[in-house]
């Protein structure tokens, strides 16, 4: 390998493993919700994108699971340029959808409904026949 293909090598960021979430990766919420905000950003790229998925360890390891055994050693940006917005935004709102049930079972939210008792009817009172 040259040292001009040096520049291509993902830098040395400890690259976590798992894929699956734990209740510390709560913490991250705040940085996936500035990742959604710089998708809605026509003029955000993916090198401004690539530190905030960095920051997400669970999110790194899910964005570079997705390329499985073909996984080159590249950058972050470059992944997420060659991946495309439409198949990021899936592994984000995977992540975030289990991330909003982990925070529901930490706060003893019930997973499925609602924590409020059902609504009663609001139909009125039948008519009398007469």
């Amino acid at each position: 390998m040259t040292d001009v293909m040096i520049g291509y090598r993902r830098p040395s960021i400890p690259v976590p493993s798992r894929t699956a979430l734990v209740r510390d990766d709560l913490r991250h919420l705040a940085t996936i919700q500035r990742i959604l905000q710089l998708l809605n950003d026509p003029a955000a790229s993916a090198s401004a994108l690539a530190p905030l998925v960095e920051s997400v360890p669970v999110l790194g390891a899910r964005l570079r699971a997705r390329f499985g055994a073909n996984a080159i050693d590249r950058s972050t940006a470059t992944d997420l340029a060659f991946l495309g917005n439409r198949e990021f935004e899936t592994v984000l709102f995977s992540l975030l959808e289990e991330l909003t049930e982990l925070r529901a079972d930490a706060e003893g939210i019930p997973a499925h409904g609602s924590m409020y008792p059902p609504l009663r009817s609001v139909r009125p009172p039948p008519r009398p026949n007469g």
